[in-house]
């Protein structure tokens, strides 16, 4: 069962991590731990235009777990003719009516899906206006939507979590993570026993006749759907203030249930400020130093880092410090699609190496890093998230927060700490980026910017491709005189799927009799011979001795002159995926002279695309290129045939 599953996991991964992020892990597993509907999702929402403002005015009808809603949405037509437009809220609400204008529209209500037919035509660059109002039960799906809890430690709570397709379960909305709202404003009416919570800065309370209260809070920022949240507890605030310069400063408010409010809990609450301070020296200033930053209690394991907000589990040290950093990293600057949901996850996860780096030395940081590698070895598929069905796809613990955290740590060991810090904040900083969204190749644009490097090798292995490297090196040196001595090393990996094998600068630590030698070599091939000359006969020699990159590597002594060519390899295509161009290339093995060789094309269902190669060919390596210019995207698969050896692989064609 997937509980048991879960629970072992949670178990396993305990014995091998520090106490912080065990206890993270584990929140953010019982996270996941929570059953999902298997309805349809509609992603990305309607393309046809943009949001510019969304306003919630929720009133909680606790006694019966129900909502009454009304969402304003101020939108602009992206098209000419625009007559009808879709947005989802599931089909558990009632719609009462739609309104442009004070007059009612038609509408169907269906699938989840809203289709509402607009009262004029509005062509590109229009603005339009409608309310929505509703009533019903919320859903709870995902990590959990919107839920009414009555007996959590003993307190009556109400809290949301909308990632990553939730917020349909309890507000109408466009659902795209690439059409961020400019601003967004949220009320909440409910019973006065609740201190409401929720984005951005409060600006008013209002005292209902009937007893209930409004809080009414406005964020003017722009915001993705699934970052709007609402958190309701007789809470106790417990108030600090980031001093961001001798002048000025900004609330650093918690809300906690009654009886939290303890020394030790103030204690731990006071980490976010120095996590601010590191965050804000790293990554730029933080994004809404005019709003607040907050956390507030809720009945979740883990955290959920809406803007302003932090809805919070627990206060552990390394949860705190993982859900600030998405202030920056998922919320100042999100992922366009969830197939990128690395950029949110894995910054936040390697922002945790990096506190812990800045706070308590080095030490403390390879120690992490070396805990995430362990925990990242056995992530199966593509950082870039392929299957964005379900939340354990996106949020896989392994890939998506652990790995792609050791990614920015690799590549931090590519470009070197200057040059590495200098592109994290201008990446973060970036007005192209602040407030809005980026894939991958905005990352590494940025990167290659900085560094003058071409960084495509990195990012297509690493982030497109899958595993790690399994190293085979051995070394040996011999005397050539006047106290020099040439060393040998021979690097070998194991074929990978995807890539066939990895590409990396790897550095070399050599010890001798007279010296300490770091070198750096570049290994890009799969068997590849290396020789440096060092001063002193060598005692010893490491493979990448600070870890900086995830492998798995085997160190012997004595090798081979020389690296001979014994292999039949149908090497993974690079890149991959692509569009629309990628290499093909093979090596026919020195053991005959010569193979009659075929390379063909072929698409899922078989049918032949394309004959590469059709001719004799003498044992060697090749290259060709291959064209998908004229080709749907999808998955194709390639075939060599040489005299009695046959290999295929797959590809991925993603216009």
């Amino acid at each position: 069962m997937r509980t048991k599953t879960i629970l072992f996991l949670i178990i396993f991964y305990s014995l091998i991590l520090p106490q912080e992020s065990r206890e993270f892990r584990k929140s953010e597993m019982l996270k996941y731990n929570i059953l999902e509907k298997s309805n349809k999702i509609n992603y990305p929402g309607d393309p046809n235009f943009d949001v510019k403002f969304y306003k919630l005015h929720v009133t909680i009808l606790y006694d019966v777990k129900q909502i009454a809603g009304e969402t304003r949405i101020d939108a602009q037509s992206l098209v000419y003719g625009l007559t009808s437009i879709n947005l989802e809220l599931i089909n558990n609400f009632t719609i009462d009516s739609i309104r442009m204008n004070n007059a009612k529209v038609n509408f169907t209500h269906s699938s989840d899906k809203i289709n509402i037919v607009l009262d004029s035509t509005y062509n590109l660059n229009e603005k339009f206006s409608l309310t929505i109002y509703y009533i019903g039960a919320p859903g709870y799906t995902g990590f959990g939507s919107f839920n009414f809890y009555d007996s959590y430690k003993n307190k009556t709570t109400v809290w949301s979590l909308s990632q990553p397709y939730g917020a349909r379960d309890w507000w109408p909305s466009k659902n795209d993570l690439g059409d961020k709202a400019d601003s967004s404003e949220v009320w909440i009416t409910g019973s006065n026993y609740f201190n409401s919570v929720s984005n951005g800065v409060l600006t008013e309370i209002i005292n209902n006749p009937d007893g209930s209260k409004t809080y009414k809070w406005k964020n003017k920022y722009p915001i993705s759907d699934y970052l709007i949240s609402i958190a309701m507890c007789n809470y106790v605030e417990i108030k600090d203030y980031f001093h961001y310069s001798p002048t000025d400063s900004m609330l650093v408010i918690h809300y906690v249930y009654p009886g939290e409010d303890t020394d030790a809990n103030k204690t731990a609450l006071m980490k976010t400020l120095d996590a601010l301070t590191v965050f804000s020296d790293l990554f730029g200033p933080y994004p809404w130093l005019d709003q607040k930053y907050g956390h507030a209690r809720c009945g979740f394991g883990g955290g959920m880092e809406h803007q302003t907000i932090a809805s919070m589990g627990g206060f552990s040290e390394m949860l705190i410090v993982h859900e600030l950093a998405h202030q920056w990293f998922g919320d100042l600057i999100t992922c366009k699609d969830w197939q990128n949901i690395w950029l949110n996850e894995g910054f936040a996860t390697y922002a945790e190496g990096l506190y812990l780096e800045k706070m308590y030395g080095w030490n403390r940081y390879s120690s992490y890093i070396a805990d995430e590698m362990y925990w990242a070895k056995p992530a199966t598929g593509t950082v870039y998230c392929q299957d964005i069905s379900t939340k354990d796809e996106i949020f896989d613990s392994r890939r998506s927060y652990s790995k792609g955290g050791i990614v920015l740590h690799m590549l931090r060991g590519v470009l070197g700490d200057s040059v590495f810090f200098k592109g994290l904040k201008s990446y973060a900083t970036d007005p192209r980026f602040m407030y809005g969204n980026t894939v991958t190749e905005d990352l590494q644009s940025v990167m290659e910017n900085e560094s003058g490097k071409d960084l495509d090798y990195f990012f297509r292995e690493w982030i497109y491709g899958e595993k790690y490297p399994v190293y085979k090196c051995n070394w040996n040196y011999s005397d050539i005189g006047n106290g020099l001595y040439k060393v040998k090393l021979a690097i070998n990996q194991n074929l990978n799927p995807n890539p066939a094998f990895f590409t990396m600068p790897v550095k070399v630590a050599i010890k001798t009799s007279v010296t300490d030698t770091v070198v750096t070599v570049f290994n890009n091939l799969q068997k590849q011979y290396f020789e440096i000359d060092v001063k002193g006969n060598p005692l010893s020699l490491t493979v990448d001795p600070d870890n900086w990159i995830m492998k798995d590597l085997s160190l012997t002594t004595g090798i081979e002159p020389e690296l001979e060519l014994n292999d039949f390899m149908l090497y993974q295509n690079y890149p991959n995926p692509f569009n629309p161009t990628t290499k093909l290339k093979f090596t026919l093995p020195a053991v005959e002279t010569s193979y009659m060789t075929s390379l063909r094309v072929y698409n899922i269902l078989g049918k032949e695309i394309i004959t590469l190669i059709n001719k004799e060919l003498s044992a060697g390596t090749y290259e060709v290129d291959f064209t998908g210019q004229n080709l749907s995207s999808g998955i194709y698969f390639y075939t060599l045939r040489a005299g009695s050896l046959i290999e295929s692989r797959s590809m991925i064609l993603l216009k």
